[in-house]
């Protein structure tokens, strides 16, 4: 009785975390939440919402977390990777809306930025080869691939 009391409280607190984390528009803090808690719904519903411009400040370092998540947890926690495979396509829809996003930016913006963007977010079905492609405006592109 005391594991489920202890996992049941974990759960309620992490919830209550998880609501100021969205409150407060912290997309990496809450989509690192949501997947502890294994929530699929809550999980599309932070991507949802960063992609309707609720949250100011998603970048492609949101992009970046969601895949040293998903490396760590091939070798450390196996258990998130069928999760996390769920999650694919709210991440696909999200590198659309950046690229979307940094496409408008650049033709309103007169000075150019030399920070790295992300340009492509592949990830495949058996957890091996997943590529983040980074667009660097100084130089050629290049090709992060995660093992």
């Amino acid at each position: 009785i005391s594991f489920t009391f202890d996992k049941w409280l974990a759960e309620r607190k992490l919830r209550w975390l998880l609501a100021a984390f969205r409150e407060a528009g912290c997309v990496d803090w809450s989509l690192l939440i949501a997947t502890c808690l294994c929530d699929i719904d809550t999980f599309s519903e932070i991507i949802v919402d960063a992609t309707s411009r609720r949250y100011e400040h998603c970048d492609e370092d949101v992009l970046r977390g969601l895949l040293a998540m998903e490396t760590w947890c091939r070798t450390h926690c196996v258990d998130y990777v069928p999760f996390l495979a769920q999650c694919r396509p709210f991440v696909q829809s999200l590198v659309g809306y950046l690229d979307t996003y940094r496409s408008r930016s650049r033709h309103h913006s007169t000075s150019t930025d030399s920070s790295k963007t992300v340009t492509s977010f592949e990830l495949n079905d058996n957890g091996e080869n997943d590529e983040l492609t980074l667009d660097d405006e100084s130089s050629s592109s290049a090709l992060c691939l995660l093992q």
